[in-house]
């Protein structure tokens, strides 16, 4: 029987804590962490995590609910230079976007841009898909299992949150759309993430 979500979260987060306890490693990732999500990270969390460990911050944000099963982005950056690690979040991803409404985008307008591409789109879906880099398999499974426009968009952007960062999702979005021939739906999405 496959393990539930929470239990995939946790095994995630203690293989990184693990992975804190190297204080060499621990330092770097903890200065690299707070630098990369000053947003997330009030003055108290930075004074009091600065001189300590990663372990222990990444205990408090999960305390804290700032890192739960389903918004788990802040992890990226911790996890991307460990395969095992890299590997274990991936399938955490996968586990999300399995789950209905379980997709968690780091820009609130993302529904909203899914919506749009959706009702807009017509045919060249298939094109945009191919510019995100989904592989043909993929592409295949969609073509031939979904009719849905808004599906095929979802899966798409499902696709693109497990396999490209976060921070660099909107901009491949934006560009697949231009280089898919939609440079209207471009401008129209570029507009629509800015709101």
């Amino acid at each position: 029987m496959p393990i539930s979500l929470e239990e995939s979260f946790a095994q995630l987060t203690d293989g990184i804590i693990a992975r804190a306890g190297d204080l060499n490693q621990s330092q770097h990732l903890l200065q690299r962490f707070l630098e990369k999500h000053p947003d997330v990270l009030s003055t108290r969390f930075r004074t009091t995590y600065l001189q300590e460990n990663l372990a222990e911050l990444i205990h408090e944000l999960i305390r804290t609910c700032c890192i739960s099963e389903d918004n788990i982005e802040l992890l990226a950056d911790i996890v991307k230079n460990n395969q095992e690690l890299n590997s274990a979040y991936r399938q955490h991803l996968k586990r999300i976007v399995d789950k209905p409404g379980g997709l968690a985008f780091a820009n609130k307008n993302t529904e909203a841009v899914i919506a749009h591409i959706a009702k807009n789109i017509g045919r060249t879906w298939s094109f945009f898909g191919r510019q995100v880099g989904l592989p043909d398999a993929e592409m295949d499974e969609i073509q031939d299992e979904i009719s849905d426009a808004t599906e095929r968009i979802e899966k798409i952007f499902g696709w693109a949150a497990v396999n490209i960062p976060q921070m660099e999702l909107e901009k491949l979005i934006i560009r697949s759309l231009g280089a898919s021939g939609r440079k209207d739906l471009s401008e129209e999405v570029t507009r629509i993430f800015d709101r």
